[in-house]
């Protein structure tokens, strides 16, 4: 430990001004940070200012360097649907339900988020549950859906007043709304109600790149590249993504850090939302997007739809293709309960983990060559982690 005068008469430390002559610090190594203290310290030398100043710009640089990139993801924070038996709640039978989001759950979302510190905001779809009971009129239900937006917004804000980036991408939830018969009908401004949203103060960051419809996108920052997969740039129905996109954004940007991320599973976790309403829907598809993503070195893909946590090792029995499919709706969204898998006749899939009404995130923290990928569930307490997995990539 050293001890010494900064320089000048007045500096600044964070945003205050401070009167440097009346203070020295303490420089700790195994801790570097400034203690500042009062004191009458006789002067010292221009070298020993100089070198201490050095020193801790040194020790403060390395502490940054050593400081895990990360990635925090979350996603299905909608509301649930009415319940005819209960007309008090015309709505959601649940009280946290409002304007389409469970505002509690997507709150307190947004809190740990800030808590975590995270670099990235990955958010997998499904914000604001319309329906029948939204409006009678294609317009009104439209205006839920941005008031829905605008709602999400509001309980997301610290996130966004902490400058952490947000990458969102659209669930079903954000394409259309759904009868008594829980039948799908297109919620009319859907995609331009979703991108006048996310501009201004909520836009993606600049880097973001988008494809040619501006709804999936990539983003690079240092050894990571993440995908958004919009999967309804065709049509609710289809249930595919950007393919020859897709193979041009791997091709251009080589990283050692892959994450594609989208709101349906690539293999389905339930028959809550059964193959046909997944990725698997159309497999071959679905197959060129799994050996892309394993080609380029991406071992994990982000998604939701099913409200429940689930980790999935996928290996293909056609090539040489392993993806963990993590899934984690667990934003708010009510609850599904826990299904077989349903079959794949060409991948082989194994339940990993699997954790049932549990609202909560997942955490991706990169530490040099090593991705550590945690799901950190909600108790009594606070959120404590649940699962947890790593693996390894050749050197950044």
């Amino acid at each position: 430990m050293g001890h010494a005068k900064p320089v000048g008469a007045d500096a600044v430390i964070g945003n205050k001004p401070i009167a440097t002559q009346h203070l020295f610090y303490e420089l700790n190594w195994s801790n570097p940070a400034m203690v500042l203290r009062s004191a009458h310290a006789p002067t010292v030398c221009n070298c020993m200012r100089t070198f201490s100043l050095c020193a801790v710009l040194v020790a403060l640089c390395l502490r940054a360097q050593a400081e895990p990139f990360k990635i925090f993801v979350a996603g299905d924070g909608r509301a649930d649907y009415p319940d005819a038996s209960d007309p008090a709640h015309a709505l959601s039978p649940r009280p946290e339900d409002k304007n389409g989001i469970d505002q509690c759950t997507v709150a307190d979302i947004s809190a740990a988020a800030v808590k975590e510190k995270p670099d990235l905001f990955l958010w997998t779809g499904d914000i604001v549950n319309v329906n029948y009971m939204t409006g009678s009129e294609p317009g009104e239900k439209s205006k839920f859906f941005k008031g829905g937006l605008d709602a999400w917004f509001k309980a997301m804000e610290p996130v966004y007043q902490n400058h952490i980036k947000v990458l969102p991408t659209r669930g079903n939830h954000e394409v259309v709304w759904y009868d008594e018969k829980h039948k799908p009908h297109p919620l009319n401004d859907a995609e331009k109600i979703w991108k006048d949203a996310f501009s201004g103060r909520h836009a993606l960051p600049q880097e973001t790149v988008f494809d040619n419809n501006q709804l999936s996108f990539y983003y690079a920052q240092g050894p990571v590249l993440l995908i958004g997969l919009d999967q309804y740039e065709r049509n609710y129905d289809d249930h595919h993504v950007n393919q020859q996109w897709l193979n041009d954004v791997l091709n251009k940007n080589k990283k050692p850090f892959i994450f594609a991320f989208g709101h349906e599973e690539a293999f389905a976790t339930s028959t809550n939302h059964p193959a046909t309403d997944t990725l698997a829907a159309h497999r071959e598809e679905r197959d060129k997007m799994c050996k892309a993503l394993g080609d380029a070195g991406a071992q994990v893909y982000l998604c939701g739809h099913d409200h429940f946590y689930d980790r999935m090792l996928a290996t293909w029995s056609k090539g040489n293709c392993k993806i963990r499919q993590v899934a984690a709706g667990t934003a708010g969204a009510p609850f599904y309960a826990k299904t077989d898998y349903p079959g794949e006749n060409d991948w082989t899939l194994k339940q990993e983990r699997h954790f049932d009404s549990v609202y909560g995130y997942v955490l991706i923290s990169l530490d040099g060559n090593t991705a550590t990928i945690e799901f950190k569930g909600r108790n009594l307490c606070g959120y404590e982690t649940r699962d947890s997995f790593s693996y390894k990539v050749d050197a950044p």
